[in-house]
């Protein structure tokens, strides 16, 4: 969910269609990023915590910008959605740019609702008794 928002957030200046396609990414993007600290470090004991669950990755995830990414996948989409304005294209080769376009914008929300939902995850963890070590356990 908080993955959809931010990247709903991130898209406000796009047409609706392509908004919608990155907060599709971003929701997707805020599940797999919900999950990775957990994927890194199994859950094995109530004190599974370590490097992936510290605080120390908790801001370097924060600080780290993904707007570079969220562009590059966004000059992507344009860059195939002005291909499909060619007269010369086949008709396979405008469902593949169609499709290009349509991967690139989910894959520009993926990249903040992984973001998100990593750091969304630690700051939960960190609400609990357990907390959440500074580097390592």
């Amino acid at each position: 969910m908080a993955g959809g928002l931010f990247s709903l957030s991130h898209a406000r200046s796009e047409v609706p269609p392509n908004r919608i396609l990155e907060v599709f990414g971003g929701v997707m993007g805020g599940i797999v990023g919900g999950r990775l600290p957990d994927i890194v470090e199994p859950a094995t004991s109530p004190r599974h915590r370590s490097t992936a669950h510290s605080w120390l990755v908790l801001f370097i995830v924060a600080a780290v910008s993904l707007e570079a990414a969220r562009r590059q996948c966004r000059e992507q989409a344009r860059s195939c959605e002005q291909r499909l304005s060619s007269l010369w294209l086949s008709p396979e080769q405008r469902v593949l740019f169609a499709l290009l376009s349509v991967l690139w914008r989910i894959s520009s929300g993926f990249c903040t609702g992984v973001q998100v939902g990593y750091v969304s995850h630690l700051v939960l963890d960190g609400c609990t008794p357990s907390g959440l070590p500074i580097f390592v356990r």
